[in-house]
């Protein structure tokens, strides 16, 4: 799924963005990783934006890519996520954190790069290489921070106009 997502955004020579709705977007992809991952806590905190952003239908696969991540690469008997957004009038901003081993300083940059996967991991390094890609082409930004118990995963996006 990875590798055809990511071909599918490299063979997208127009990059054109639209107007995609955050919620349901969003909600979706935490629909779906609880399905997928039964075994995991996933709790959203609050209440989602409900509002437009500047993506194109990949922007579910950002959102894919790092909750999956959250879970694959968590150490924890039990898995759990936290999920929270807000909005301003310029952008949107979602927190991905988990309760696993987090990213170390040295590699948070690195994680995102083509091919990049931790030790034990068994993926193809290509998730978090499309996330960024596509955070890019929508002009938004994601980084690695330090969460209370883990990782947290900072997604920035613009905000599409009224």
């Amino acid at each position: 799924r990875q590798a055809r997502d990511l071909t599918e955004t490299m063979l997208d020579s127009d990059g054109a963005t639209d107007r995609i709705p955050l919620k349901s977007t969003l909600e979706t992809q935490i629909d779906e990783i609880r399905g997928t991952y039964d075994a995991a806590i996933l709790t959203v905190e609050g209440e989602i934006p409900s509002c437009s952003v500047v993506a194109d239908g990949m922007l579910s696969s950002v959102f894919r890519n790092v909750l999956a991540n959250g879970i694959q690469h968590n150490d924890s008997s039990v898995p759990r996520l936290r999920v929270w957004a807000e909005a301003d009038e310029s952008q949107v901003t979602v927190h991905i954190a988990d309760n696993g081993p987090g990213v170390p300083d040295d590699r948070k940059s690195e994680i995102f790069g083509r091919g990049e996967k931790g030790l034990e991991s068994s993926g193809t390094g290509l998730g978090l290489y499309l996330v960024d890609t596509l955070m890019e082409r929508y002009g938004g930004d994601i980084y690695v921070t330090d969460s209370d118990e883990g990782a947290e995963f900072v997604i920035t996006l613009p905000r599409a106009a009224r």
